[in-house]
């Protein structure tokens, strides 16, 4: 337990003044057919936006683009082929320049799929369940072994992420009893995304703890004690990522990367240290919602 401790107090803290944010944007695409686009289609898609909207190639993986990047946005797979998620670069929390340029990007990528034949789905759910997950390499390949057909499901789900910098442990905690209130106040997470989280934690092969996927604890001291008695499902080691047997609580382990455990604890709001910066991530924020006014209402609720 004091290992998380000193992860989260160790982490630099904003003022006010320079507070700044990031924002997580995952999209669905689908076909003509209202099914879920292939892997062709989705780097189809990504070939145009290097090659007509002079995105750059970041990184490939067996042949295939993974990663594409333009002033300094960076556009992923999210677990499916049909689901692509921008992630922003930070900026001040009151420069409404990053709402302007995600509107910008988004149009980019709605025409590079308009020219696949696909349309990109504003909504949560893209109604299906299969097999469309996205695995490049083997590497990618030992998450299937460890969450079975569960994780299937987790591949046809979008979702909205906010990043806010903290000024203090205490501040976070203040925010996320203040949050899980507006959680329940607006029906967060999506019906669809609860129903499917909750299906993959009960049935992952990996046999998650129940509130694994919860609201976080409302005190520091619970927040921590928690985390530990959570078990880690994989770690790396000198050979890339290895699966943890049998899993053992935090607290039994001697875990190295945090924050790749911390990844795997997916509570609606969760401290992690970014770039040695303490944030607050407010997760699983139903597709629908409109950015702007999502933010400034999260803002008014918190008080900042």
């Amino acid at each position: 337990m004091e290992r998380l401790r000193q992860h989260f107090e160790n982490a630099k803290c904003c003022t006010p003044q320079d507070r700044q944010i990031g924002i997580e944007i995952e999209t669905l695409f689908v076909d003509k057919n209202q099914r879920p686009i292939d892997r062709s289609t989705s780097q189809k898609m990504l070939t145009i936006l290097a090659g007509n909207f002079n995105w750059v190639v970041d990184q490939r993986k067996n042949g295939y683009i993974t990663q594409l990047s333009k002033n300094g946005f960076i556009l992923v797979y999210e677990l499916g082929c049909n689901n692509l998620e921008l992630n922003t670069p930070t900026y001040h929390i009151e420069d409404s320049r990053l709402f302007v340029t995600i509107q910008i990007l988004i149009a980019m990528i709605e025409e590079a799929a308009h020219m696949c034949q696909a349309r990109l789905l504003p909504v949560s759910w893209d109604e299906h369940l299969d097999d469309n997950l996205m695995i490049p390499d083997k590497r990618d390949e030992i998450w299937v072994e460890v969450d079975g057909p569960a994780l299937f499901g987790l591949g046809h789900i979008a979702s909205i992420q906010f990043n806010f910098d903290l000024c203090s442990i205490e501040e976070g905690m203040g925010f996320i009893r203040d949050l899980n209130y507006l959680y329940t106040q607006m029906n967060w997470p999506h019906e669809a995304n609860f129903r499917i989280w909750r299906n993959y934690i009960k049935n992952s092969l990996a046999n998650y703890e129940h509130d694994r996927y919860a609201p976080a604890p409302v005190s520091f001291e619970k927040y921590i004690t928690r985390l530990s008695q959570m078990k880690v499902i994989m770690q790396k080691n000198g050979n890339g990522l290895q699966i943890c047997r049998p899993a053992k609580p935090f607290a039994q382990t001697d875990v190295k990367d945090i924050e790749m455990f911390l990844r795997s604890v997916w509570w609606y709001t969760r401290f992690r240290v970014r770039n040695g910066k303490l944030v607050l991530e407010i997760r699983d924020i139903g597709r629908k919602s409109g950015l702007h006014l999502t933010l400034d209402m999260i803002k008014v609720h918190l008080g900042i």
